[in-house]
């Protein structure tokens, strides 16, 4: 909190200054590193390494840093340009490429996800009580739809995870976790879950729509081209981008 707090109180300031006051370049990236410096200097949050990337156009900022290193062995300083797992931020774009295709004319977020996925899924899904056509896709981009989150609903798929550590879970497979290790968390659209179960199910109808793969779907979907988004690829699904620096590691 004192990081955000940090953080916080420099963004307001950066962002009062009227257009004829911008701030000093070299100050405002003198306050960014040490900023990120003091993160990794915090014992205390046990930080081996963290990047930051500001960019403000309006106020001539155009900024990234890294202080640490990339990986817990501490073994090598940490480049602002590496790649690293964004994790569940991955969901950011697939929430954007279903609101895509809805401009699109593709989908409706009004829908019902009966109308999307498979017949194995609506099976699955009946078979530990929901009801396909009562949850909407605005449900899931929202963690309304009462779904019961297979990866953080409980320890289980942790320790499954740990136990099969090379294991590449389908799907399918994740979906069936979730019946056989929750129940739902309510009806749809009366209660928030954070839930991963409605993304791989937003996953499975943006294949279904585009008629693509889901990395490559997203990608024409969202256009990285256009985007610049050159450093940006969905592991295990795409070819890693060539000429990038090596990735953050554990």
């Amino acid at each position: 909190m004192r990081i955000f707090k940090t953080l916080l109180f420099l963004f307001l300031v950066v962002g009062n200054c009227q257009a004829q006051q911008l701030p000093n370049k070299a100050e405002v990236s003198i306050a960014f590193q040490s900023i990120l410096e003091e993160v990794v200097a915090n014992e205390e949050l046990a930080i081996a390494g963290i990047s930051m990337a500001v960019i403000a156009p309006d106020m001539g900022i155009s900024w990234t840093g890294a202080a640490g290193y990339d990986s817990t062995t501490k073994e090598q300083a940490l480049q602002a340009d590496q790649p690293f797992r964004i994790a569940s931020i991955t969901k950011s774009f697939v929430a954007v490429t279903i609101l895509r295709l809805q401009e699109q004319g593709k989908l409706f977020i009004k829908d019902p996800i009966s109308k999307y996925i498979s017949e194995e899924y609506r099976t699955i899904l009946r078979g530990d009580g929901y009801e396909p056509d009562a949850i909407s896709i605005q449900q899931c981009l929202w963690h309304r739809s009462g779904l019961f989150d297979y990866a953080m609903g409980s320890d289980d798929y942790i320790a499954a995870a740990q136990k099969y550590p090379t294991k590449r879970w389908t799907r399918t497979e994740q979906l069936q976790f979730a019946m056989d290790h929750g129940k739902p968390l309510g009806k749809p659209g009366e209660v928030y879950g954070y839930s991963d179960t409605g993304y791989i199910l937003l996953g499975s109808i943006i294949e279904k729509v585009t008629e693509q793969p889901l990395a490559v779907a997203i990608r024409n979907t969202l256009n990285y081209n256009d985007l610049a988004l050159k450093s940006t690829w969905l592991e295990s699904l795409e070819e890693r981008p060539e000429g990038l620096p090596t990735s953050v590691k554990r």
